[in-house]
């Protein structure tokens, strides 16, 4: 099985179907759950080792508030858009969490999505 030839244990009692979540522990003793699609199509496959695992959340709401923004709709995944508001222009759009973060992280700067948020809703 795939689990085992990347060095892991699958811990679930049995296997079902692609879009079920199965119990797997990697290689580093991490345990998670996982579907089947992402345990076969996807390189990194632990979230932990590949340093996705965490409270993303929390680092979506405290990117927001750092950049004068408030987070109005409630956090579900990294790719449902959320509601944005920028406490600067009093504007709100939706957006991906994820592109919130990934816009953090590329810029040493200053933090440019609320910007350019703003700038699309006055258009």
């Amino acid at each position: 099985m795939y689990v085992e030839h990347k060095g892991g244990v699958l811990l679930s009692n049995k296997w079902t179907y692609a879009k079920d979540k199965y119990k797997v522990k990697c290689q580093n003793e991490h345990i998670f759950e996982a579907t089947a699609d992402r345990l076969m199509n996807k390189p990194t496959w632990c979230p932990y080792c590949s340093h996705h695992a965490g409270d993303f959340e929390n680092e979506v709401k405290q990117i927001v508030h750092k950049q004068n923004g408030q987070l109005l709709s409630r956090y579900q995944n990294a790719v449902t858009h959320v509601r944005v508001k920028c406490n600067i222009h009093n504007y709100e759009w939706d957006i991906m969490p994820l592109n919130i973060k990934k816009e953090a992280m590329v810029s040493n700067m200053q933090f440019t999505i609320f910007r350019k948020g703003c700038v699309r809703l006055l258009d």
